[in-house]
């Protein structure tokens, strides 16, 4: 689905999910700011996704159903950013392995790794988050590199990079942003 979306704007799409299955969703963000939310049957936010600044990035959503029922995905463009479009790709609804238990997991750790230390949530980006935030990103980057997910890896390498760099630490900084680029390319 490709969809226009203005800025402050929400969309909202349903899809049948039972528990146990795991939905993996892609969206891709061309030229504006999407926040991704994933509603349970029960009307509970069960997980946000918004890492990717940066309105030309992907933002991934792995979610192992935890209750049968409609679920929902919502998307909402950032207020006072440019408006822009966006492609959601949601792969067919699969039963959910031990593996992909890990991978949602590490996802989780990386999104909130991410909130720690960019300051993406209020009272968030101090120094004295960094440190959790960084062991956060670890934890992650080992489950991405035990399940072969090499997009999360990457992505993981890459915030690690931010991080040490942010606090002066250069040559780790160097160390995992080649870490990364070697996996991109």
């Amino acid at each position: 689905v490709k969809r226009d979306l203005v800025a402050g704007e929400t969309h909202v799409l349903q899809f049948g999910l039972n528990a146990g299955e795991l939905l993996e969703a892609l969206v891709e963000q061309q030229g504006v700011d999407v926040a991704v939310t994933l509603v349970d049957p029960e009307g509970v936010a069960a997980l946000e996704v918004d890492t990717k600044s940066d309105p030309t990035r992907v933002e991934r959503m792995p979610w192992a159903g935890r209750a049968s029922g409609t679920h929902s995905i919502s998307l909402r463009a950032a207020p006072n950013r440019p408006s822009g479009s966006y492609r959601i790709v949601l792969d067919p609804p699969r039963p959910a392995t031990s593996g992909d238990g890990k991978r949602v997991s590490a996802q989780r750790d990386y999104e909130q790794a991410v909130r720690l230390g960019r300051g993406l949530g209020e009272g968030q980006g101090t120094p004295q988050g960094r440190p959790e935030a960084l062991r956060r990103l670890e934890s992650a980057l080992g489950a991405f590199r035990s399940e072969g997910d090499r997009r999360g890896e990457g992505e993981a390498l890459e915030e690690i990079a931010g991080l040490h760099a942010l606090v002066n630490r250069q040559a780790q900084a160097l160390s995992s942003a080649e870490q990364a680029l070697a996996i991109y390319r």
